[in-house]
Order: structure tokens, then C-alpha cells, then sequence
């Protein structure tokens, strides 16, 4: 190859990277312009979407714009957010809560489950009694009749709890320790035994109360509860002297008497 040869190579060499980089200064600024193209094209967008969201946001069913994707979101099927652990263990104050000590807002919870779980008991007693192989049926109205009884004191403590500002936590109930109940000499003393329990609590969280200088507390369980408590002690009393006296359990015949003349008679009374 000669020399001249040579040279002219190399001019077309450089000719063509010459080209190529034409070219490619020529793309870049072609891609330069693209991207702003885009770049505008969005930011339209975004201030159109913020447009369009701040039209929709009054209405009750709104739809919200997000992510460059449309979805509607029907405010009345959406069920209510669920407070957290967080805002249960430390919920807002209460405008009306005043000398309520936390304790005793606890101990009238643990007051209120006490009394669903007599009712639930009750309950139990009373529909053994209506089955077809005792078939005492003032018995079972007479423990229907307690279970009620107790409800109504578990909503009375309830009513007391958001009157003076706390908050009503309902606990497990738990199942009663026997379905058996045999005879009614024998769910009359089980009865017994949890009408004390009940009544131990009710002394326990009024003495809290007077511990804790609260007066209406005081005033609310004696006039609601105490009174009525020792009084269905009393009742039960009662009925378990006569059963035993009648010769129950031994005696079958005992135990119709006692529900088809006691109990039919405290009933109408």
C-alpha cells in the first residue's frame, strides 16, 4: 500500500466517524426533546388530576384519583376503621368524667361479667328443669326469672359506666361448671353459693368506692344492688330449708311440691 493509499483511507475513516457522530449529537437532542415533551405532558396531567380530585373530594361517594388510576369508594359501604390496642389502652378524655377513679371504672367491667356469668348460669338451671324427665316447670321459670334479673343488672352497671364516663369492656364469659344439675335442693345451693360470690363482689367494690371518696358510686350500688342481693340470698335460704325439710333430694315427691305449691306460690305473689 502506498502512501497515498493510505491517506485517502484514513480521510474516509474520518469522514465517517465524522457521520456517526453527527448522528448521534442529532439523536440525543432528538431524545432531549422527547423527554421534555413527556415531562410536560405530565406535569398537565398531575394538575388536571389535582383539578379533578379537589371537584369530587365534597361529595358523600367520592371518587378518588390516585396513582394515575380511577377507583370509586362508596363512603356507605365502608365499614367504620377499628380503633387500635394503642387507642383502647389510652382512649380521649371524657368530658363528663369527674372523681371516677380508673380502679373502680375497672372494678364495675369486672362487676359486669360477674353478673352475665350468674345469668348464664341461671339460664343453664332453668332449661335443665323444662326438660322432659324433671318437667318442674315453676323451677324453670323461677332461675328464668333470676336470669333476667341479672341481665338487667349487668345493663344497670353498663348505664353507670358511660354516666360517669368510662368506658364499658366486656370480658369472655365462662361456661357454667356443670349442665347436671340433678335436683333443685342441689342448683338452689349452687345458687346460693354464687348469689355470696355475687354480693362479696358487689361489698368489695363498694368499699373501693368509699376508699376512693365516691359518693355516687356509694349511693348507686346500695340503692341498686347491695339491697336487692341480700334480699335473693335471704329467698334462697329460704327454699333450701323447705326442700331439706320436705326430705329432698331422697324424696321425688319433695321436689314437686316444693316447685308445683312454693315456687307456683312466690310466683303469683
Amino acid at each position: 500500500m502506498t502512501e497515498k493509499e493510505f491517506r485517502v483511507m484514513v480521510m474516509e475513516f474520518i469522514h465517517q466517524m465524522d457521520e456517526k457522530i453527527n448522528n448521534l449529537c442529532k439523536n440525543q437532542e432528538e431524545m432531549k426533546s422527547d423527554i421534555a415533551t413527556i415531562k410536560n405532558t405530565m406535569e398537565s396531567f398531575n394538575s388536571r388530576l389535582e383539578e379533578a380530585e379537589d371537584q369530587i373530594k365534597p361529595t358523600a361517594n367520592r371518587q378518588r384519583l390516585t396513582a394515575g388510576r380511577l377507583s370509586l369508594e362508596h363512603a356507605s359501604l365502608t365499614w367504620p376503621r377499628t380503633p387500635g390496642p394503642a387507642e383502647m389502652a389510652n382512649p380521649p378524655p371524657s368530658y363528663v368524667r369527674q372523681n371516677y377513679h380508673p380502679d373502680c371504672e375497672a372494678a364495675v367491667n369486672h362487676q359486669i361479667n360477674l353478673e352475665l356469668y350468674a345469668a348464664y348460669v341461671y339460664t343453664s338451671m332453668a332449661f335443665y328443669f323444662q326438660s322432659h324427665e324433671l318437667a318442674l316447670n315453676h323451677c324453670t321459670q323461677y332461675f328464668r326469672k333470676r336470669s333476667l334479673k341479672k341481665r338487667e343488672q349487668a345493663e344497670r352497671l353498663m348505664w353507670l359506666q358511660n354516666q360517669r364516663g368510662g368506658r364499658v369492656l366486656l370480658e369472655n364469659i365462662h361456661r357454667p361448671q356443670q349442665n347436671e344439675w340433678e335436683s333443685s335442693l342441689m342448683a338452689m345451693e349452687f345458687a346460693m353459693l354464687l348469689a355470696k360470690r355475687v354480693n362479696q363482689s358487689l361489698l368489695n367494690l363498694h368499699n373501693l368506692a368509699i376508699d376512693q371518696k365516691d359518693a355516687h358510686l356509694c349511693e348507686f350500688l346500695e340503692s341498686h344492688c347491695l339491697h336487692e342481693q341480700v334480699k335473693f340470698i335471704k329467698e334462697l335460704g329460704d327454699h333450701i330449708t323447705q326442700l331439706r325439710k320436705m326430705g329432698a333430694p331422697e324424696s321425688g315427691l319433695a321436689e314437686y311440691l316444693f316447685d308445683a305449691l312454693t315456687l307456683n306460690a312466690s310466683k303469683k305473689n
